[in-house]
């Protein structure tokens, strides 16, 4: 029987595999306009931008601060930049090289609130789980944040457990990284909270509290910050403050109970129907096992969960990278359950049997998660790449660009353009449009958008050709101006460029 470190080995192995696949793909895939922002902003520390200032090129000649979480991940990827030049499969690799991080820390973390048998099999499901999978190989905040906080996690319970305060130091590290590279890491102070509280050592109990809460003030600082930005600095953006309770267009999808059916086909996306029937066959599981901490992945995934999604419901199911946060809780509850299963199976079919049995279930996971993975790497934005490249040639370093790839607001051709410009529609006017902005951009807005847009020094927009055959149709007012105005440059079955008239 291999040992239990080979297995581990084995398990971080196919975790950064599947997570390699398509390493090199252009930011075109279902989040690629979120990476394309993330993108922009380490071209930007590359190109000698500050660590502190998050820099976007998609709001005009710049320079487009934003009020961002703390850029990790971009610095990381600029850091690479400097040996291997700026490509794609950097930033991937920076997200997979968390990715299979947190694989392990997960499996440290479950090892001491369960067992070791639990830790493994918690893990292997993390490493095939279709929805950790796909977004610990996208070039976002993400994978950095799960995987810091989970390590977080994992060194508090050690101190908890040993009393060594190293681990309680390095454990507030990793949290405090895990909640600057994405706030919404803060969600899992209502599990630790749960775990320090209950621990049977006062003096442990009370140092934890103190680190923790001296953990909060440089996030506090940095974010104070950030608000800062978001508020002095055009566009004026604070990233993700969109799809909470505060904001007006959450009502709507509410009202059509389209936020509880999302939530669930986003689920059922990244766990697989197997996955989801392991986890909840996993809830009622440890009513057996009373102790400290062994309902701790029971407060991250329902606990901190409830909390974020009757805050941000609408965050979660329009934005569902900010699932990934819920992929660790969700695979030790799997994995657990898998255990369970097979420690009722060996009775009946023997030790080995019942091993290769839950080996297969989750290699089942791993197989119902290909339809979801074939279209979430699909080329949702290869139109608006290409036209991007051709952009890049067309255009000279200074011009500025207005662009409307396959999804309005998409950055993706600004960014392989390598140009500044504006998005479509622009920042200025997110706040009065509803959520919809591919319904926006057919509005009887669209053309003054574009007017005030030529004003401030945009001379060519590019289209590609499924949404020019659409404004043309519904929205000719908008077709008119560009006809006034603009000028073919250059025109394929995937775009169109036109450059302002020269009169």
């Amino acid at each position: 029987m291999p040992s239990r470190v080979t297995v581990l080995l084995g398990v971080l192995a196919i975790g950064a595999a599947l997570r390699l696949h398509h390493i090199d793909q252009p930011f075109v895939d279902f989040h690629g306009w979120r990476e394309s922002s993330t993108a922009m902003m380490a071209e930007n520390i590359y190109r000698g931008g500050s660590l502190f200032y998050p820099e976007i090129n998609w709001d005009g000649a710049g320079p487009g601060y934003n009020g961002r979480e703390f850029q990790l991940v971009t610095f990381i990827a600029a850091s690479i930049y400097k040996v291997t030049g700026q490509v794609d499969w950097v930033g991937r690799l920076v997200s997979v090289m968390f990715g299979v991080w947190g694989i392990f820390a997960l499996f440290k973390l479950i090892a001491i609130v369960w067992d070791h048998r639990r830790a493994l099999a918690g893990a292997a499901i993390l490493a095939v789980l279709p929805g950790a999978i796909f977004i610990d190989r996208e070039f976002l905040p993400d994978p950095a944040m799960v995987a810091l906080m989970t390590t977080g996690c994992w060194l508090t319970f050690e101190y908890l457990s040993t009393g060594r305060r190293r681990d309680l130091l390095w454990g507030a590290v990793a949290l405090a990284l895990g909640v600057l590279t994405k706030l919404t890491g803060l969600c899992l102070a209502i599990a630790l909270a749960y775990v320090v509280l209950r621990t049977e050592s006062s003096e442990r109990r009370a140092v934890a509290v103190r680190v923790g809460l001296l953990t909060l003030v440089p996030v506090a600082v940095y974010y104070g910050w950030a608000v800062y930005l978001s508020k002095t600095y055009p566009p004026f953006h604070f990233a993700g403050s969109q799809g909470f309770i505060w904001s007006s267009s959450v009502g709507a999808g509410w009202a059509s109970g389209y936020l509880v059916s999302g939530l669930w086909r986003e689920l059922g996306n990244a766990w697989t129907w197997i996955g989801a029937l392991l986890i909840v066959a996993a809830l009622p599981m440890l009513a057996a096992r009373p102790g400290r901490s062994t309902w701790f992945f029971h407060w991250w995934l329902l606990g901190a969960g409830v909390v974020y999604f009757a805050i941000g419901a609408s965050h979660l199911v329009w934005q569902p990278y900010n699932l990934h946060l819920f992929n660790p809780p969700a695979a030790a509850l799997a994995g657990y359950a898998a255990v369970a299963f097979a420690d009722a199976a060996q009775k009946f079919i023997g030790v080995t049997a019942a091993r290769v049995s839950m080996a297969l279930v989750i290699a089942a996971i791993a197989l119902a998660g290909i339809p979801f993975l074939r279209s979430a790497y699909g080329p949702h934005a290869s139109a608006g790449h290409q036209m991007g490249m051709a952009l890049r040639d067309a255009t000279q370093p200074n011009d500025l660009i207005v662009t409307i790839p396959e999804y309005a607001g998409d950055p993706v051709a600004l960014y392989y353009a390598r140009r500044h410009g504006w998005v479509f529609p622009p920042a200025e006017v997110w706040s009065a449009i509803p959520e919809n902005w591919d319904q926006a951009i057919v509005g009887p807005g669209a053309a003054e958008w574009l007017d005030r847009l030529r004003v401030r020094g945009a001379r060519w927009l590019a289209i590609v050709s499924a949404q020019r055959d659409r404004l043309w149709a519904q929205n000719p007012a908008f077709a008119a101006y560009v006809q006034r105005h603009f000028t073919p440059h250059s025109e394929t079955s995937a775009y169109v460029i036109f450059r302002e008239r020269v009169y």
